[in-house]
C-alpha cells in the first residue's frame, strides 16, 4: 500500500536541483551557468519559471517563500502567509500573475509581480497539490497527489475538483496536449490520464505493470512523452490514446524528469546512473534512438555568483528545468517511501 509522502528532505531537494541545472547544456541552450547564492539558508528552491516582468520566479519549499531573481542575480523573497506551506510548482497565469501549489498548505497560491500573495484553500483536505499549468481555457489546472483529483482554479479563485477514476492514482505531472485537453501522469495508477476542460477524464493504461509514470511533456511531434520510473521506459501516447514504450538503454535508470529540447528531441534524467539522456525522434517514430550523456562530462557551473549576467537563453533554460525538478523530488521520495514500507 502506498502512503502519503510526509517529508521532502533538503538532501533530495539539493540532489534534484543540481541534476536539473545541467539540462540546458544538452537541450539547445548555450552559455555559462552562473550560481547566485544570495537566498535564505536552507530555503530549498524547487521550481522556477520566467515571469511576465522578465525576471525568474521560484518556489522555496523549506524557506516558505516565493523568490524572484533578476537576470543580473538580484534576489527578492516574498514570505507565504501560511506557515510550512511547502510551495512546489509554479507557473505563469493568464492574468499576468504567477500561480503555485502549496504541497503541505493544501492551497493554490497567486503572487503578483509586485509580490502580493493571495491563497485559495482546496476543498479536499490534505490533497497535497503538486503540478500546475495554465490550461487552454484560461484557467489553472493542478494535480492533487493524495486527493486523487485534478483541480481547476479560475483567476478569481474558484476551485473545481474532478476525481480521477482509478483510486490511489497519485497524479503528479500535468501538461497541455495538442488536442486542447490536459494530460497527466498517474504514478500509482499506472495510467496516463486525459482531462477535457469540461472535466471529463479518460485513462489509458501503460503496458508495463507498476511502471510508475511521473512526468509528462508535449513533444514536437504533437504526442505526449512520459517517464516510467520503475518501468525504465520512456513512453509515448498519441492524442487518441495509443501508448508505445521505449526501453532506456542503461540498466536500472529510473527516469524522472522529461522535457522537449530546443533541438526538437526529448530529453530526460536517468536518476540512478547520473545521466542526462536524449531520445532522438525519427521521422516515423517507429524506432527512436536513445543516446546517453553522463552528467560528469558537463562543465560545472561557475560558482562565482553575481559577477556576470548569464549568457544563456533564459527561455530555453526555464522551459527545461521547471516542473521536472518537482517531479524528481516527489518521484524519489515516493520510491524511498514505498521501499521502506515494503
Amino acid at each position: 500500500m502506498l502512503r502519503r509522502i510526509q517529508t521532502i528532505t533538503p538532501k533530495i531537494l539539493s540532489v534534484l536541483t543540481g541534476l536539473y541545472l545541467f539540462l540546458p547544456a544538452f537541450a539547445g541552450a548555450t552559455g555559462l551557468v552562473n550560481t547566485y547564492a544570495s537566498l535564505t539558508s536552507n530555503s530549498g528552491p524547487v521550481d522556477i519559471v520566467e515571469g511576465p516582468n522578465g525576471n525568474l520566479w521560484f518556489t522555496e519549499n523549506d524557506g516558505n517563500s516565493i523568490g524572484e531573481i533578476t537576470t543580473a542575480g538580484v534576489v527578492t523573497e516574498y514570505p507565504i502567509p501560511t506557515s510550512s506551506s511547502g510551495p512546489m510548482a509554479i507557473t505563469v497565469g493568464p492574468n499576468g500573475n504567477l500561480w503555485f501549489t502549496e504541497y503541505r498548505g493544501n492551497k493554490i497560491g497567486e503572487i503578483t509581480p509586485s509580490g502580493s500573495i493571495t491563497e485559495y484553500p482546496i476543498t479536499t483536505p490534505s490533497s497535497y497539490p503538486v503540478g500546475i499549468t495554465t490550461g487552454p481555457n484560461g484557467n489553472l489546472w493542478f494535480t492533487e497527489y493524495e486527493g486523487n483529483n485534478i483541480g481547476e482554479i479560475t483567476t478569481s479563485g474558484t476551485i473545481t475538483e474532478f476525481p480521477v477514476t482509478t483510486s490511489n492514482s497519485f497524479p503528479i505531472g500535468i501538461t497541455n496536449g495538442s488536442n486542447g485537453n490536459l494530460w497527466f501522469a498517474e504514478s500509482g495508477g499506472n495510467n496516463i490520464g486525459e482531462i477535457t476542460t469540461s472535466g471529463t477524464i479518460t485513462e489509458f493504461p501503460v503496458a508495463t505493470s507498476n511502471s510508475s509514470p511521473l512526468d509528462i511533456t508535449l513533444g514536437p511531434d504533437n504526442n505526449l512523452w512520459f517517464t516510467e520510473y520503475d518501468g525504465d521506459n520512456i513512453g509515448k501516447i498519441t492524442s487518441s490514446g495509443v501508448v508505445t514504450e521505449y526501453p532506456v538503454s542503461t540498466t536500472n535508470a529510473a527516469p524522472i524528469g522529461i522535457a522537449t529540447g530546443a533541438d526538437n528531441n526529448i530529453w530526460f534524467t536517468d536518476f540512478n546512473n547520473s545521466n542526462i539522456d536524449q531520445l532522438v525522434i525519427t521521422n516515423n517514430n517507429s524506432n527512436p534512438l536513445i543516446t546517453v550523456t553522463s552528467v560528469s562530462n558537463v562543465k560545472a557551473p561557475d560558482t562565482s555568483f553575481g559577477s556576470a549576467k548569464p549568457s544563456a537563453n533564459w527561455k530555453d533554460i526555464i522551459a527545461i528545468i521547471s516542473l521536472p525538478i518537482v517531479i524528481g523530488i516527489l518521484g524519489y521520495s515516493y520510491y524511498v517511501s514505498r521501499r521502506r514500507i515494503g
